[in-house]
């Protein structure tokens, strides 16, 4: 009998400091290039590859998944934040357990959790995956990210960690 590979590991250290740059970065609908270059610098230092799609004016959605592998599972959330109304009061906070800032329940800390469990899988993982991490624009304001999403890619299943 072949022992069993142990599941993949969650890097909460990893995840933390993710959580804390994805925070930390103001990204309200319109303006999420700098959170998406930082997700997609994040991404390439594990060596995880990525696409982008298009939307108008230069904006992005970012799609990580193994090419030439239909994609069975696609884990999906928005970058984009409501608008600050304190620039001052929007970072990462942390008071014991409990973490503040915009963004940490809608959806930055969703995000930050697809990412490292993607993350985690993508290391553990010596076959492709069937898995697709997705992160999209807009969602805030027009749902054009998700809009152009659905123009070129369909998933039998997907899991949306919106709170």
């Amino acid at each position: 009998m072949t022992p069993r590979k142990a599941p993949p590991r969650i890097d909460t250290g990893r995840l933390h400091a993710l959580l804390r740059r994805l925070v930390d970065i103001y990204s309200p609908s319109g303006k999420e290039t700098e959170v998406l270059e930082s997700i997609g610098a994040h991404l390439r230092e594990y060596g995880i590859r990525y696409e982008t799609q298009d939307l108008e004016d230069g904006r992005y959605n970012l799609i990580a998944a193994q090419p030439d592998v239909p994609v069975e599972l696609a884990l999906i959330g928005h970058v984009d934040t409501v608008i600050a109304y304190d620039l001052e009061q929007m970072g990462f906070d942390q008071q014991g357990d409990t973490i503040h800032g915009l963004g940490t329940a809608d959806m930055k800390g969703g995000c930050a959790a697809l990412i490292e469990a993607f993350t985690s899988a993508w290391l553990a993982c010596r076959r492709p995956l069937p898995l697709a991490l997705i992160l999209v624009v807009g969602e805030e304001e027009e749902g054009d990210g998700a809009v152009r999403l659905l123009e070129d890619h369909h998933f039998p299943w997907a899991l949306i960690a919106e709170p």
